[in-house]
């Protein structure tokens, strides 16, 4: 599906993911200072990471 994408879309796509990592990030270390539950939020920054740098090596192919 996303097979056939330029690479420059591909590029801008991981660094969007990987911004988003760091940003839900952030918000996971606000709620654990809070108090409340925040390891979903965690999860989420870790997919986005990792799904931000594969389209980035993908780029590069």
């Amino acid at each position: 599906m996303f097979g056939d994408l330029d690479w420059r879309l591909r590029l801008a796509g991981g660094f969007i993911m990987i911004a988003g990592a760091a940003m839900a990030g952030k918000v996971g270390f606000d709620l654990r200072d809070a108090g409340e539950a925040y390891s979903h939020i965690w999860v989420l920054a870790l997919l986005c990471l990792w799904g931000g740098s594969d389209w980035i090596l993908k780029s590069f192919k």
